[in-house]
């Protein structure tokens, strides 16, 4: 499945990864070429903020809003997302496009990233909040890409109803 920044042109600025010539081996070969286009950018870092020149590049984008996600939810993501809000940062983590090493560490991670502000969600909801208009042009892809029965199912019926009918469908009302 194409990711919905490539389907809706809201290419993300970074990609982190840490470097394939040490422990974790090189970038599994699918998500380099979900990422094309996308700098990706090696570190041997575990927190991406320990590394000067991510954390540069970081700063470069001005964004105050972050969305972490990594391999291990109470390291890649709590580490980075815990230094974000402590540079006064909103930090967001999609708890659901994280893995975990046990159950116990999952939920440590959690409880630790709730105590130091971290929002919490999963991808889905943060990719709304990222649309915030369902009457924008990408709306259907956005939701097309969700891995949901009722997100696909606002996907078809924006493709198969003209666009004025499917945005007046789904805008707010005033």
């Amino acid at each position: 499945m194409q990711p919905f920044w490539q389907k809706s042109k809201r290419q993300p600025d970074r990609r982190l990864i840490s470097r394939p010539d040490h422990m974790w081996g090189p970038t599994i070969p699918e998500l380099v070429e979900a990422l094309s286009g996308v700098q990706i950018m090696d570190r041997s870092s575990v927190n991406v903020f320990d590394d000067p020149r991510v954390a540069s590049a970081i700063e470069a984008t001005g964004r105050r809003k972050l969305i972490f996600a990594g391999l291990s939810l109470e390291v890649c993501a709590a580490f980075p997302a815990i230094t974000a809000v402590s540079k006064g940062l909103d930090a967001y983590v999609a708890v659901d496009a994280c893995g975990t090493f046990s159950e116990a560490k999952r939920q440590v991670g959690l409880l630790r990233m709730s105590q130091a502000g971290v929002i919490l969600s999963d991808y889905a909801t943060l990719m709304v909040e990222i649309l915030k208009d369902n009457g924008r042009p990408e709306a259907g892809a956005v939701y097309g890409a969700m891995d949901t029965d009722w997100a696909k199912l606002v996907a078809r019926w924006c493709k198969l109803t003209p666009s004025k009918r499917c945005t007046d469908r789904f805008k707010r009302p005033n």
